[in-house]
C-alpha cells in the first residue's frame, strides 16, 4: 500500500498538520499573485496571469537559431556511430528495458500531470510495464508521442533581486510526466552502450561513471609534468586528453 506523504500529514497527528500548514504556508508565500503585461498593465486575475505565461514561454520556446549558427553546425564533423551500433539502438524495446529503465528511476522527485508517483510505477512494474511497451511501440511507428508525453507543468521560482511583476523575473522548471520519464531513461540506456564510442576520452559530461573532478585531477598532473620539463604523452595515460 502506497500513503501519499502530504495526506499522510494533513490528515494525521497535532504535529503532522502543522507541518502541513507550515509547508503550505511557506509554497504560499511563492505564488505569483500579479505579472505586468507588455503595455504595463498589472493583471492580478489568475486566468490572466496564466494566459500570459503561456504566450511568454510559447513565445520564447519558438525562437529559431540564426543562420549563421546553423551553417556553423552544418560544418561539424560529428562522429557516427559504425554499422552494428546503429542496428543495436533501431532494436525493438522490450520489458527488461522498461523494467531496468523503472527500476533505476529516483524517488520522491515532483511529475507532472501524473497523479502516480514513481513509487506506484516501482510497485507495480509487473503490471505497467506491458501497456507502457505498446504505447511506446506505436509512437515509433507513427512517428508521434501521444498528447500526454507532449504536456508538461511549468513551475516559475522567482529570481532573487528582481521584479516580481514581470515573466523574466521567474525561472521556469519543466516538470514531464512520469511516462516521458521512463521513456527518455529507457533511451538513454540504450545510448549509453555506444556514447563512450563516440565521445572523446577526455569529456565528462553526458558520460556515465564519469566525474569533472577526475579531469580536473588529469589537469593538474598535466601542468606538474610541464612544470617538471617531461613530455605529456609519457606520463598518466590520458592526460594529453584531459583538458
Amino acid at each position: 500500500m502506497i500513503i501519499n506523504p502530504k495526506i499522510q500529514h494533513e490528515q494525521g497527528d497535532r504535529l503532522g498538520r502543522l507541518l502541513a500548514w507550515l509547508v503550505n504556508r511557506e509554497k504560499g508565500g511563492n505564488a505569483v499573485v500579479a505579472i505586468k503585461y507588455a503595455d504595463g498593465t498589472i493583471l492580478t486575475a489568475q486566468e490572466d496571469i496564466l494566459q500570459y505565461f503561456a504566450e511568454f514561454y510559447s513565445g520564447l520556446c519558438a525562437t529559431r537559431p540564426k543562420r549563421h549558427i546553423i551553417g556553423l553546425l552544418d560544418e561539424v564533423q560529428l562522429p557516427r556511430v559504425e554499422d552494428a551500433e546503429r542496428e543495436a539502438l533501431n532494436t525493438v524495446i522490450d520489458e527488461p528495458d522498461a523494467r531496468s529503465a523503472i527500476k533505476q528511476m529516483s524517488t520522491g522527485k515532483a511529475s507532472g500531470n501524473d497523479v502516480p508517483q514513481v513509487e506506484f510505477y516501482q510497485e507495480y512494474a509487473e503490471l505497467l510495464c506491458a501497456p507502457l511497451l505498446e504505447m511506446f511501440k506505436e509512437a515509433f511507428k507513427t512517428g508521434v508521442l501521444p498528447e500526454s508525453l507532449r504536456e508538461a507543468c511549468i513551475v516559475v521560482l522567482q529570481k532573487s533581486g528582481r521584479d516580481p511583476t514581470e515573466c523574466e523575473s521567474d525561472h521556469p522548471l519543466l516538470l514531464l510526466n512520469i511516462d516521458a520519464k521512463i521513456l527518455g531513461k529507457i533511451l538513454s540506456q540504450c545510448l549509453a552502450m555506444v556514447v563512450r564510442n563516440i565521445i572523446r576520452l577526455g569529456q565528462a559530461g553526458f558520460v556515465g561513471g564519469s566525474m569533472t573532478t577526475t579531469y580536473i585531477r588529469k589537469a593538474l598532473l598535466i601542468m606538474e609534468q610541464i612544470e617538471k620539463g617531461k613530455n605529456l604523452h609519457t606520463g598518466h595515460p590520458g592526460c594529453s586528453q584531459g583538458l
